[in-house]
């Protein structure tokens, strides 16, 4: 009776299809995720210090964020544990994904939750996603790093004549090997850059070494110029996990006229926080369609009072026609909480009142039951269906047959009789201790 009325308000012909698309949308998600999530979700809700948490983990969400407790498969295989944020707010709860493994992890728990959430408020880890940052936003940047570098080379050095049986000669080019200290001056940062995907990397490459080394065959002196190369993760202190030494923290401080003084740093945080507000935008953009409460204290809360229903809508809701239904739907409300009222009189009455509805819900689309007789006996939408009007066995017999879906064995068959006046028997036994 609650149901159908609430699906005939939101839909299309009810208050209008932007409403009815959002409450399928929270059909779908409540069956995805179950009832005693989406119960959960609002008792935790009123608890301010989930709520804190819930917000905190909200400004989280995105990547570089970092997790090293339980996976889903209770192996962390990740070597850096940073990853990224997915963020659902209703039921709320977040999901973790690795950068450099298959793992991941469903946060539903409150605790764990907050223990996320402590682990990134944490300075040494504040720390790690700020070099992370700075290294995204110095992608293909030219930045002023001077190194100086121990290098093995291959050198030109001398020749060597062979003559043949036949008197041909030939010279051969020689080579030595030789160490040389290289110079390295100006670097290109490559990174993930301004990415919404998981996943990190970073590398420094130069292209403009200078050097010199003795020749040991020839002698003299050999020049090197233009030299390439790509550091080392360690020579440049470059690890997944960004944690802090002296080597990155001088990088970054080289770099500093390039992501401060060029204003990359500021761009990149804006580029994040409008992403993550983007997100919060287009949830509330549907919270203000039909509130994902609506669920819980209207449509799945058929004990409620009147009084409760319209304080909700007119409270919670922000869409101006759900918060009208009370005065666009105020006949339907009436003939609603009458006929609830009726229908919880007694036990068996109300099994007698449930049982239709289902049966109508079930089969209402059959090619027997769309003729108008058999619609104007068991439509709980029309004021002559039997939903309202208990009868004997025999009576109903009677009926049925009448509107020619009384069979032994199909349409409404012996089975279904039996399991009626049974039901309606069983109703009224005293509960089980």
């Amino acid at each position: 009776v609650w149901h159908a009325f609430w699906n005939h308000v939101l839909s299309d012909d009810g208050v209008g299809a932007e409403v009815r698309e959002r409450f399928e949308e929270l059909v779908a998600i409540t069956r995805e995720q179950g009832w005693y999530k989406v119960v959960h979700h609002y008792h935790h809700a009123r608890i301010p210090e989930v709520v804190q948490e819930r917000l905190k983990c909200i400004a989280l969400e995105g990547v570089d964020v970092k997790w090293d407790g339980r996976m889903h498969d209770g192996e962390n295989d990740s070597a850096s544990h940073f990853g990224k944020l997915y963020v659902e707010h209703y039921p709320f709860h977040a999901v973790f994904v690795a950068d450099d493994s298959d793992d991941y992890v469903f946060f539903h728990d409150p605790g764990e939750i907050s223990r996320f959430v402590n682990q990134n408020e944490h300075p040494d880890v504040k720390h790690a996603q700020l070099l992370r940052k700075i290294l995204r936003c110095l992608n293909h940047a030219y930045v002023q790093y001077p190194i100086v570098r121990t290098e093995t080379h291959k050198i030109p050095d001398g020749t060597k004549e062979h003559t043949d049986t036949e008197g041909n000669t030939t010279t051969e080019q020689l080579y030595s090997e030789v160490t040389v200290q290289m110079t390295y001056t100006n670097g290109t940062l490559v990174s993930s850059g301004l990415s919404l995907a998981r996943g990190f990397s970073a590398s420094l490459s130069f292209s403009d070494g200078y050097g010199q080394a003795e020749r040991p065959r020839t002698g003299g002196t050999h020049v090197f110029q233009n030299m390439k190369c790509t550091l080392p993760d360690h020579e440049w202190g470059y690890s997944p996990s960004c944690g802090s030494n002296p080597w990155i923290e001088r990088f970054v401080e080289c770099a500093r006229p390039v992501w401060e003084g060029q204003g990359k740093m500021k761009e990149c945080f804006q580029f994040y926080e409008d992403n993550r507000q983007k997100v919060c935008a287009e949830w509330d953009r549907k919270e203000r369609i039909l509130a994902s409460s609506f669920w819980v204290y209207a449509f799945a809360n058929d004990g409620t009072s009147r009084q409760d229903l319209e304080h909700y809508l007119a409270t919670y809701e922000r869409n101006e026609k759900v918060k009208a239904i009370p005065a666009t739907f105020s006949k339907q409300l009436d003939l609603l909480f009458i006929r609830i009222e009726y229908a919880r009189r007694d036990k068996r009455l109300l099994f007698w009142v449930v049982f239709w509805h289902s049966f109508w819900s079930a089969n209402g689309s059959m090619r027997q039951l769309k003729k108008q007789f058999a619609r104007n006996l068991l439509d709980p939408g029309q004021s002559t269906s039997i939903v309202w009007t208990p009868m004997p066995r025999d009576k109903l017999e009677e009926r049925l047959k009448f509107a020619g879906i009384r069979r032994k064995n199909t349409l409404f068959s012996d089975k279904m009789m039996d399991a009626l006046y049974k039901g309606m028997d069983k109703a009224m036994e005293p509960a089980e201790a």
